[in-house]
């Protein structure tokens, strides 16, 4: 038990003690205490001690150096209700200097002069501090002995220390007894517990034993009859014993018809309600009316109205206004900034036991703001939190070992806390586990992640909503269900959430008919920009380089290209690099800064940039030419799964450029690149194999591997799958005519030629000279210096025919 739980828990014995004494009247005299006047001067007779009444007016009026001398003089004549009340100021230090050892043995004295509030005062004491038990189980002792006095409070106590024993049944028929005594406190207790039960019966009798007892006074019993009415389902009824409560004055009350009407948005009736609570000591209604200022909820917002609740709060003691205020504090948020006094006011939420208080508290100490820095003592506050169920605690502790800072990296241990801290409620750590848990491979888990995605969302996690929109635009379980997707989407960007406002405003872009429409998507765009989120800055250089906004802008876009650029993002260096590689929209060539930009995005992993960089090393394009470097280059993107380089590193291991010749290297890569798809080394392994290169020949394989080629369009496999169908031991003309015609109508030179010299010499097909002569001029056209020769034969070919026909011809008459 804290400090401040103590003094509270003997304000309290001692209010009751009081009232008591009020309720009883004096003591007699064979205790050592006069009876005052019954009416008139109420000053002791000269020589006569001031009564323990006079004490107490004297304690009322906060004249505690007059009580303390009253209460000094009573106690020494033998009464146990002053030794009662010397006890409570030694120990509480309340008038007189704080000293324990004193005040137990006044309690002792009361104690055996049969003070039955002494008898607890001590039992609480000795619960709290253990070691100051004369001997073992002295505490229980003093709370039986205060039982036997009747004391409802030690009644009541023993009620809950059978309950903390697990010995629900014992308790329960004891809180019975006490009930049928008509203790009012047990009868609300018994009426209570009567209520959780599931019989009908059982829980009407609850409810009317409750109301039994709050017609002998006790609001309490209304307060938990309206509890279980709610409950029922029954608000009206609720609201209606809650306003009899509150009529008592009961605070607890008075803060549920405050909370009932701020559900019904009725904020100015609410604000009142709370007030009265909160003025009636119920410190967690000034805690409430803060959260509804801090954040508008049916008031307006005003951080600093919420900083004043707060510290009303925090003023009367309550741990949680001490950490809300702490929190504002810290932030600077309607109140001055000062890390200083947050690490106070979370020291003191902290000793009134409030969790989040303390994780507060260990979060300062771990980063030294408002105190020194002290890792070890603020991750030891951090898992007392988290012992204690805070949820933040727990989330903190669970980064940390994932992270492996500050303590060593135990991934088992923060799965553990992040997914307990997750069924807690914790919205950053329900996103987490979502993170942890999606996939594409795992259909199972990745149900999980969504629903954890969708606490989170529901919580109000901007992240979590963004990453659940995510997932249902494109999910690889699920159809796209591009309804949710906007809604979770719009929810994160309302919260600002830069991605979002990014992807919104595509979306609105997309849906846009009017101007007006089109410069508003525009506009949540550039604010996501501004918010710092690098790829709408290259969203926005495509939608003006793509004229989207209206006119084409290369200007603009290219000032967006660049400030994506300089700010790391890869596919903006991608871009601009090609635009100043090839001098696109007039801008002049400038082949460093293109291999610049390239280089940016090749060092962030981009697999096109690295490709680049090696073919500008390769070529000594915008850079001095180094072979080795493109080498180094080319195996990095290959190893990232680009085809093309796969291709080029195994062009570059065949031919032994920048490296040693390796075949099997060579045939590896290619083969790699191959599989992919990619058509040049596909063409190149069917060649290979045709030819028997580094490789056993095999027309089968180079068959297929110049046939895949081919059905992608490439024009040089088309052409060599037309020689291996000519001069394979399996051949076929009028499959190479075909694999020629297709390559030929690509402007491939050499099959053209092929293709004219079989119409010439009738090789597969019909000869014609016609078509002949139309792939001969195709051919020459590419650039064929064979096709100019061949053509000059056909055209000798041509005339032959009519000399001899000439010569025929019978002479002139």
């Amino acid at each position: 038990m804290t400090k401040n739980a103590m003094k509270r828990r003997a304000l309290l014995i001692l209010a009751v003690f009081l009232w008591s004494v009020s309720a009883w009247g004096a003591p007699s005299p064979a205790s050592g205490d006069k009876t005052p006047a019954a009416s008139g001067d109420q000053s002791p007779e000269a020589g006569e001690p001031a009564t323990f009444n006079e004490g107490i007016q004297a304690w009322s009026s906060k004249d505690y150096e007059l009580a303390y001398r009253i209460f000094q003089a009573n106690a020494e004549k033998g009464s146990p209700q002053a030794m009662t009340a010397l006890g409570y100021m030694y120990t509480m230090g309340s008038g007189v200097a704080e000293d324990f050892t004193v005040g137990m043995r006044w309690y002792r004295m009361a104690a055996a002069a049969g003070e039955p509030y002494a008898m607890y005062a001590l039992y609480e004491l000795m619960h709290a501090h253990p070691e100051r038990e004369a001997h073992p189980g002295e505490a229980m002792e003093m709370l039986e002995a205060a039982i036997e006095k009747n004391i409802p409070m030690a009644c009541q106590e023993y009620y809950q220390v059978l309950l903390q024993e697990g010995k629900g049944e014992d308790a329960l028929e004891y809180v019975k007894k006490c009930a049928e005594d008509e203790q009012l406190w047990a009868m609300t207790a018994y009426g209570a517990a009567l209520g959780e039960r599931e019989s009908a019966a059982e829980a009407a009798a609850g409810l009317e034993l409750l109301k039994k007892a709050a017609a002998k006074g006790d609001a309490a019993a209304y307060y938990v009859a309206a509890d279980m009415e709610k409950k029922r389902g029954h608000v009206d009824e609720a609201k209606r014993l809650h306003g009899l409560a509150a009529k008592a004055d009961y605070a607890p009350s008075m803060y549920e018809l405050g909370r009932l009407a701020l559900d019904e948005g009725k904020g100015a009736e609410a604000s009142e309600l709370l007030l009265k609570a909160g003025k009636n000591g119920s410190w967690g209604a000034y805690v409430l009316l803060g959260r509804m200022s801090e954040k508008g909820k049916t008031v307006k917002k005003d951080p600093a109205a919420a900083a004043r609740y707060y510290k009303m709060a925090a003023d009367a003691g309550d741990p949680a206004g001490c950490n809300e205020l702490g929190r504002l504090t810290e932030k600077g948020s309607g109140i001055a900034q000062s890390y200083t006094n947050a690490y106070r006011l979370y020291a003191l939420g902290a000793e009134g036991g409030n969790g989040e208080a303390l994780y507060n508290l260990g979060r300062m100490e771990i980063y030294g703001l408002g105190t020194e820095k002290n890792e070890q003592a603020g991750l030891a506050k951090l898992k007392r939190a988290a012992e204690m169920g805070e949820s933040e605690a727990m989330t903190a502790l669970a980064t940390f070992y994932m992270e492996g800072k500050i303590v060593a990296a135990n991934r088992g241990e923060a799965l553990r806390l992040y997914r307990e801290a997750a069924e807690r409620g914790n919205p950053r750590a329900q996103f987490v586990m979502g993170e942890q848990l999606k996939s594409d491979t795992d259909r199972e888990k990745m149900e999980q992640a969504l629903k954890y995605y969708e606490k989170a969302a529901e919580s109000g996690s901007a992240d979590a909503q963004f990453a659940l929109a995510q997932c249902y635009s494109d999910d690889h379980w699920h159809a796209p269900d591009l309804v949710r997707a906007v809604k979770w989407y719009n929810a994160a960007a309302e919260q600002g959430h830069p991605a979002a406002m990014c992807a919104m405003g595509l979306f609105r872009l997309d849906a846009a008919e009017k101007d007006s429409e089109i410069r508003a998507a525009a506009a949540m765009i550039d604010r996501a920009a501004e918010a710092g989120y690098v790829p709408a800055e290259y969203t926005l250089g495509l939608l003006y380089e793509q004229g989207q906004l209206g006119e084409r802008d290369i200007r603009s876009a290219v000032i967006h290209y660049r400030r994506a650029a300089e700010r790391g993002d890869a596919n903006a260096q991608i871009r601009l690099a090609g635009i100043m590689k090839r001098g696109d929209y007039g801008y002049s060539v400038n082949l460093q800064e293109s291999f610049r930009w390239y280089l940016a995005a090749a060092r962030q992993g981009s697999e096109l940039a690295q490709c680049n960089v090696a073919a500008m090393y390769a070529a000594g394009s915008g850079v001095d030419k180094d072979e080795r470097e493109a080498f180094r280059w080319y195996t990095a993107a290959a190893e990232g799964g680009s085809a093309q380089a796969q291709y080029n590193l195994g062009l570059m291991r065949l031919r032994g450029i920048g490296t040693w010749k390796d075949a099997g290297e060579a045939l590896k890569w290619l083969e790699e690149s191959a599989k992919s798809g990619c058509a040049p080394a596909q063409n190149l392994l069917g060649t290979l194999y045709s030819e028997g290169v580094v490789v056993k020949r095999s027309f089968d394989v180079a068959q297929r591997w110049l046939q895949a080629a081919a059905e992608s369009g490439s024009a040089a496999a088309q052409f060599n799958l037309g020689l291996l169908y000519s001069y394979s031991p399996e051949g076929d003309p009028s499959a190479a005519v075909s694999c020629f015609e297709q390559a030929a109508n690509q402007g491939h030179a050499l099959a053209a030629w092929y293709l004219g010299s079989a119409y010439e010499e009738g090789r597969g097909v019909e000869a014609d000279f016609a078509k002949a002569r139309q792939y001969y001029q195709l051919a020459r056209d590419a650039g064929s210096r064979r096709a100019v020769e061949a053509l000059q034969r056909l055209d000798r070919k041509e005339k032959e025919p009519r000399r001899d026909a000439a010569r025929q011809l019978p002479p002139k008459p």
